[in-house]
């Protein structure tokens, strides 16, 4: 992981879930943004998991 509890409560951090059909959450991706220039230039992934079979 690149970042902390302090990056990942910030508000540009983009988030995406793997939901199972019975509602389960089966994995995450968390993606933190890459500035330049004083704005968002791409986003680099920040952690991965996934749940065991999921």
């Amino acid at each position: 992981t690149l970042g902390t509890l302090h990056e990942a409560a910030d508000p540009e951090v983009r988030l995406a879930l793997a939901i199972s059909p019975h509602g389960d959450v089966d994995g995450f991706l968390s993606w933190l943004p890459v500035y330049g220039e004083g704005r968002i230039e791409g986003w680099t992934l920040d952690l991965m998991r996934r749940r065991e079979g999921g």
